[in-house]
């Protein structure tokens, strides 16, 4: 075998390694998805300071390491036009496995801390009712819900230095903006970003209707097919401590994701899974995912994959003229 084709089998192993590790960490975290993730007396405080953290840092050593290779084939003389192209197809893909890896561990992360803030007050975020101080006068949060969530992630210090009855930019609370978590950071940001792409989705029947918090126990949708966190693109970012997220038209649900792009967009669902959100798929099937209780059946995600294929089937065999 040749130096070049070794490198290609490492390349494709470390791609479908991707997949392998995905399935590895699902089954890991399931003994710990139930589990509390409050901040407890005695339990050492996560660091904000700036630089990488977990997934970032192992994002980029890997990506580090695919281009490396990626750079010395490109180099090879004996390298021709058909080992280049699978190269760059391969390098791209084990990008983009590592990419998604990440981010699912995050949305994870912070559905975690969604669960333990549902166990400890049976709701996903402050009840209005008890304190109102920390809602502005149409109802809304006046930080984001992922200040809120800090302490369930082991940032109870950083949470507790937040005017929680202040605006998100009044002039206390803006100089916290720079200490943004890792866990809020896509790992294709800068390290110095106070910008997030990690949303909730306040639409129709959602948990997050209206800006309010529902609760975990209410859901009676499928778990593995009801949306719960959403990630939006890199152009859509917004800063992280400001309660601004997926706001859901009824009439046009999926205007707040357009252009939709030919990807479509990630969302995590209560069970824990994240999945695409295919563009072709119906503005009725988004209402369906979103609502926690709406009633549908089972078969919602199948019927969108399905959607899907017939629609990629139909561009690359189109019917004889």
């Amino acid at each position: 075998m040749s130096r070049i084709a070794a490198f290609l089998m490492v390349l494709i192993l470390a791609a479908a390694g991707g997949t392998w590790w995905w399935i590895r960490s699902t089954l890991s975290e399931v003994d710990a998805r139930d589990k509390p993730r409050r901040q407890e007396p005695g339990r050492p405080e996560r660091s904000t300071a700036s630089g990488r953290g977990l997934w970032h840092f192992k994002y980029h050593a890997e990506v580090a390491d695919l281009e490396a290779t990626r750079q010395f084939i490109l180099k090879e003389p004996s390298s021709t036009p058909k080992i280049i192209a699978s190269v760059e197809r391969t390098v791209a893909m084990g990008k983009e496995t590592r990419w998604r890896f990440a981010a699912k561990q995050q949305l994870q992360e912070i559905l975690l801390a969604f669960r333990a803030c549902n166990a400890a007050f049976r709701r996903l975020g402050p009840d209005p009712s008890t304190r109102p101080e920390y809602f502005d006068q149409n109802g809304r949060l006046h930080v984001s819900w992922r200040v809120h969530l800090l302490g369930m992630l082991g940032y109870r210090s950083l949470q507790d230095q937040f005017h929680l009855d202040e605006p998100w930019d009044s002039p206390h609370n803006a100089t916290l903006l720079a200490r943004m978590p890792d866990v809020y950071r896509a790992v294709d940001e800068p390290d110095d970003c106070a910008t997030t792409r990690f949303v909730v989705l306040d639409g129709p029947g959602s948990l997050f209707e209206g800006g309010r918090f529902s609760s975990l126990d209410n859901v009676s949708d499928p778990v593995s097919e009801t949306m719960m966190l959403a990630m939006l693109p890199k152009e859509r970012e917004i800063p992280w401590t400001k309660p601004d997220d997926v706001v859901v038209d009824p009439v046009e649900p999926l205007k707040a994701f357009q252009p939709l792009g030919e990807n479509g967009f990630y969302f995590m669902t209560v069970e824990g899974a994240l999945l695409r959100f295919r563009p072709d798929a119906t503005p009725a099937q988004f209402l369906a995912l979103l609502s926690y209780r709406g009633g549908e059946p089972e078969g919602t995600l199948q019927e969108m994959f399905n959607t899907g294929d017939r629609a990629e089937r139909a561009r690359k065999d189109p019917p004889p003229e």
